[in-house]
């Protein structure tokens, strides 16, 4: 008995308060067992006219702190009105230590009964268990992993389907437009975790859901045979992946137990449901996806998905690329602060979702010259970003940003993902967020500054000529020059490559 509920309750967290609606859904089952409670009694009254003793042996039975006296008539299978019979009861009250005289089991029977009251006990908690996580698993923080960029927003994890809401909508001329996704159960085929390493001696845990439809009606009605054929092969055409945030709003790390935890019960909540809605029919599809990555066949299928104006699909299949943990973008600037090696150390530093994608040159004074309001503009809606200077004395450092550059006036923001470095040698030296304070990213007319207390750490003038750099106690950096004041000779800053 104890290992079946054991394993029934594998899905449920503990927790220390109990919210609003479970306590509700608590009180509703409560009173469910009353009215079933009442409803036996009854039952067991009406037939309490019908002698049940005959060739019936008896025993002794020891009432115990939590029986009842209609428990224990169900628990010998005699009615509530024999057994006050039998014990010259004249009411239903009992207590603990009362010998009462009952009919005796045999040893089949018992075990019968207790093999049925076992198996619905179990289903009745897996049943409130999958209704309390079906409340639980409402605006979860995740990011909605693309080839070239990563979609920050909240997923909700139904039954029947699986929603994305981005956090704000920003629509520029020539940038994507994402859209938000709906993903039907009856479309997937298998959720998975998987596990990358990640700076800060921290991990990426990213949900990857195997789909055997992307809600293409064009699509999915020409390869309507092909597509049945796999779904029942259990083979997967598609595949995106969702990637659990990796700091609370404040900034701070969230535990690695917790992201562990929670996708591995996302998963098994989303794996659960696709198995029970196997055997049903006339489900409405509701699937839509601004981006999948394409798995079989994947020519044949992107020429016909390119026919839909359906951006952001890519030829390879998504999850080679995350199994190799060594693949680093290609070096594909002329750039006047980094080389390869440099380059590639860096790319290593920032968190590892965006080390699959290319990084190109956006702004640089050599070319776009010093103008801080085309800085602004050229870095709008740009995030994350990293920028690289190299000064007067050929000191390179630079700063990785997890945010928009943008007018933050007269507070700091950003998050935590935001970091120093500098080059030192040949090697390229990482400056972390210290947990101390949040003063991430400054920005305004006079210039932007990155980490602060009780200096900036890294401060560019608003006229792209020089500097300051001091230690701070937001990434606990040393001086990255030989004095405070710096003067700059190249300054870039790097994006991700758009298609």
């Amino acid at each position: 008995m104890f290992k079946k509920v054991k394993k029934a309750l594998k899905f449920m967290k503990p927790k220390k308060q109990k919210p609003q609606s479970d306590q509700d859904f608590e009180l509703k089952r409560k009173t469910t067992v009353i009215q079933y409670d009442e409803m036996l009694k009854t039952k067991f009254n009406e037939e309490s006219t019908i002698d049940t003793s005959k060739n019936k042996e008896y025993e002794e039975y020891e009432v115990q702190l939590e029986d009842s006296l209609i428990g224990i008539a169900l628990k010998f299978d005699m009615s509530v009105e024999l057994l006050k019979r039998m014990n010259n009861l004249s009411s239903e009250f009992i207590c603990k230590g009362m010998v009462l005289k009952v009919f005796k089991l045999n040893q089949e029977d018992s075990e019968e009964e207790d093999q049925d009251d076992e198996e619905e006990e179990v289903e009745q908690i897996q049943q409130d268990i999958w209704k309390q996580q079906i409340q639980q698993y409402n605006n979860i923080p995740m990011y909605y992993c693309m080839d070239d960029q990563n979609v920050k927003g909240q997923i909700t994890v139904r039954e029947d389907m699986i929603l994305f809401d981005t956090n704000n909508i920003q629509q520029q001329a020539g940038k994507r437009i994402i859209n938000n996704a709906c993903i039907s159960i009856n479309d997937i085929n298998e959720a998975i975790v998987h596990i990358l390493p990640n700076a800060n001696d921290q991990k990426d845990y990213l949900i990857q859901i195997l789909l055997s439809g992307i809600g293409r009606v064009e699509f999915e009605k020409k390869f309507r045979k092909k597509l049945e054929k796999f779904k029942k092969q259990k083979k997967s055409i598609a595949t995106i992946f969702f990637r659990y945030q990796e700091r609370y709003e404040s900034g701070k790390l969230i535990p690695e137990e917790v992201k562990k935890e929670m996708c591995k019960t996302i998963t098994d909540f989303i794996n659960h449901s696709v198995q029970n809605l196997k055997e049903q029919d006339n489900i409405i599809n509701l699937t839509k996806l601004p981006y999948i990555d394409l798995i079989d066949e994947s020519n044949r299928y992107q020429q016909l998905i390119q026919k839909q104006e359906l951006d952001n699909v890519i030829g390879k299949r998504m999850g080679r690329l995350w199994a190799s943990i060594s693949y680093v973008p290609k070096y594909k600037a002329n750039s006047q602060c980094l080389n390869e090696s440099l380059y590639k150390q860096l790319i290593e530093l920032i968190p590892a979702i965006y080390r699959l994608s290319n990084w190109n040159i956006k702004f640089t004074i050599d070319n776009d010259g010093s103008s801080y309001q085309q800085l602004l503009l050229s870095l709008q809606y740009q995030n994350p970003f990293f920028f690289t200077i190299k000064d007067k004395d050929g000191n390179v450092f630079g700063a990785y940003v997890s945010s928009e550059l943008k007018n933050s006036k007269p507070g700091f923001h950003g998050t935590g993902e935001t970091f120093l470095f500098q080059q030192d040698q040949l090697q390229m030296i990482p400056y972390y967020w210290k947990e101390t304070n949040n003063d991430f990213v400054y920005c305004d007319s006079d210039g932007f500054s990155i980490g602060c207390g009780p200096s900036f750490g890294i401060f560019v003038d608003s006229k792209l000529y020089f500097g300051y750099n001091n230690p701070c106690t937001t990434f606990e950096n040393p001086r990255f020059t030989q004095n405070e004041k710096f003067f700059i000779q190249h300054f870039e800053v790097w994006v991700i490559e758009q298609l």
